[in-house]
């Protein structure tokens, strides 16, 4: 809607092949894997492919927002956190991500934030429901352009310091300013 960056991308033929997206044609850093992302991130795609309460629509989708992202040099531990977090927006949806519109994606919002995941993991989930929109509408990445649907979408996370956090930058700066200084004599 009002964006000629790209086309926005349709589903035609089948999702990527399975075996591009599982390793074939991306390698991963020449740092030894401690953390298997490799088998990690084909377990999440099979959790992706076998899922019974998402389309399939969604499913390839999904799966050709991961290349995208892989295209792009996004790690393969990244990549997992995408697919686990838009399979659980579209359990959440129940319905292609393609036919929600505002008040349906205000509705998936109010849900993450109502829920009791942290502050951190509700700020993931946001700015992932908003990049795969960018994707999935096509919109310019580089531009920072956001569908309507999710352009409203507020992702910054809020820093507040704690009070006591905060009475300890106090104090320190005030010692480094004003050393303190007690007299020996005084206290003995």
């Amino acid at each position: 809607p009002g964006f000629k960056s790209r086309r926005p991308h349709q589903i035609s033929g089948s999702a990527p092949s399975p075996i591009f997206l599982m390793g074939a044609g991306v390698t991963s850093n020449s740092r030894e894997d401690i953390y298997h992302y490799d088998r990690v991130f084909n377990r999440a795609l099979k959790r992706l492919y076998s899922s019974t309460d998402v389309c399939e629509e969604d499913k390839v989708n999904i799966s050709r927002m991961v290349e995208h992202l892989l295209a792009k040099g996004v790690s393969k531990g990244r990549a997992v956190k995408y697919i686990y977090h838009l399979l659980v927006l579209a359990r959440v949806a129940g319905k292609p991500f393609k036919s929600l519109r505002r008040e349906d994606i205000e509705r998936l919002v109010s849900w993450i934030n109502a829920s009791d995941y942290t502050d951190h993991t509700k700020h993931d989930y946001k700015v992932i429901l908003k990049k795969f929109y960018q994707w999935l509408r096509g919109c310019n990445e580089e531009e920072h352009e956001y569908p309507e649907e999710v352009r409203w979408i507020k992702t910054k996370l809020k820093r507040i310091l704690s009070s006591l956090l905060y009475a300890w930058i106090v104090f320190f700066s005030l010692e480094l300013c004003y050393p303190f200084q007690y007299d020996d004599d005084k206290y003995h």
